[in-house]
């Protein structure tokens, strides 16, 4: 079974850095598959559009709107990603927990 070494106490929480690594880069490839399907779809919309107006027309701007939302997800996620790998050899890390 695979643990983590993450930890939830009552004024404290400790959290495993390997972990947080491996949580994004699983984000990361999610929304990197997710970014590619939305593509395909609405690279097929217009002709689907064509052949039965009353059922495709809304997936060319509803497709284009969730291509849209991935893409700002997975850039947050590549962003978050890059500094977690970039934070591996460093000796100090600041975790800011905002409100």
């Amino acid at each position: 079974m695979n643990t983590t070494k993450n930890d939830l106490s009552f004024n404290k929480v400790t959290l495993d850095y390997r972990s947080l690594v491996l949580a994004a880069s699983y984000a990361y490839g999610l929304l990197l598959e997710s970014v590619s399907k939305r593509q395909r779809e609405l690279l097929d919309a217009p002709s689907k559009a064509m052949k039965d107006p009353e059922h495709h027309t809304a997936s060319i701007s509803l497709g284009a709107r969730w291509l849209y939302e991935d893409v700002s997800k997975l850039q947050i996620v590549a962003e978050t990603l890059a500094t977690l790998i970039g934070g591996l050899d460093r000796d100090e890390i600041v975790i800011v927990n905002k409100q």
